[in-house]
């Protein structure tokens, strides 16, 4: 059985609306993709390859700032090959804005989901057999939020691939799941049509972002609350 995997965990502590956000990135290679990053790092070396994964992320998050280098780890028994990074971004709340997005971006799976350039199709379009790329994003937010979230699950599939999209949350937290993989190594001709509609689908339900508000009340009650906690201490 072919297995080839690519898994990005992202996880977001913000603590308070003052200051940055604390950011843990996790990318996780599989089978032989991970047989692939081993021979690409072996050749380009690990600083061209952490700065090609930090050029990656801040397409999405500008405001990135890495905080030391990546943690490598080699699991020859499992054949897995993983990276962890530690990041900030500078506050999010400290813009005059009244809401704030935070992008809930596949951007794992989009690359694997581009439409070909000739869309009327007389062969079958190929597909990267055994291929699973997933995209796991948590957000832990300082305040509560009243969510009122749509399409919590999308599932996409047709004969060759099957995409999923899932969001929990709480009060405090969002995460959403973007899982896709392929079911063969091609779509036949006369299900194309079938399936760029679903591709279509898929990019559509990969760029999510929801919206929290800037409420500049809030953030004199987490300044008060943290003065509060610090004269705490020092009575201590």
């Amino acid at each position: 059985e072919i297995r080839r995997d690519i898994s990005i965990f992202e996880k977001f502590d913000i603590q308070d609306t003052v200051s940055d956000a604390d950011v843990s990135i996790e990318v996780v290679y599989a089978g032989s993709e991970a047989e692939r990053m081993r021979g690409y790092i072996a050749s380009a070396g690990m600083k061209v390859f952490q700065a090609e994964l930090f050029n990656f992320f801040l397409r999405t998050y500008p405001d990135l700032v890495e905080q030391g280098s990546l943690a490598k780890v080699d699991d020859y028994t499992q054949n897995t090959l993983s990276f962890a990074s530690k990041f900030k971004i500078t506050n999010p709340f400290s813009a005059d804005n009244t809401i704030v997005g935070i992008p809930l971006y596949g951007t794992n799976v989009s690359s694997y989901v581009e439409l070909p350039s000739v869309k009327e199709r007389n062969t079958p379009i190929a597909l990267y057999e055994g291929f699973t790329a997933s995209h796991d994003i948590e957000v832990n937010l300082p305040f509560s939020i009243g969510w009122e979230l749509s399409d919590k699950k999308i599932r996409i599939e047709d004969e060759g691939i099957v995409y999923t999209r899932n969001i929990d949350s709480s009060p405090k937290k969002i995460q959403i799941v973007h899982h896709y993989e392929t079911k063969s190594d091609h779509i036949p001709v006369d299900k194309t049509k079938q399936h760029l509609a679903n591709i279509r689908d898929i990019r559509e339900a990969l760029y999510y972002q929801v919206s929290v508000p800037n409420d500049k009340s809030t953030v004199k009650l987490n300044l008060q609350e943290r003065l509060r906690r610090a004269l705490g201490k020092a009575t201590e």
